[in-house]
């Protein structure tokens, strides 16, 4: 079962992504709208993936926590 609360934050992460590109574009800098959107919603699928990714290994948790 797929939880939509997932797929809105990376969505909204390009939306903010795309609107960031698009007033870069408008200043004619260098990355645009499509650079942007894709850097969005990579970082956004990372940080999910790594928050949320991994809940069912409850050893693992106390790992990944430096010391």
């Amino acid at each position: 079962m797929w939880d939509w609360d997932y797929l809105i934050r990376v969505m909204f992460a390009g939306l903010c992504g795309a609107l960031i590109g698009y007033e870069r574009k408008s200043r004619m800098k260098e990355a645009g709208i499509r650079t942007h959107f894709i850097v969005g919603i990579g970082a956004s699928l990372m940080m999910v993936v790594s928050k949320y990714g991994f809940q069912d290994q409850t050893a693992w948790s106390k790992m990944s926590r430096a010391y």
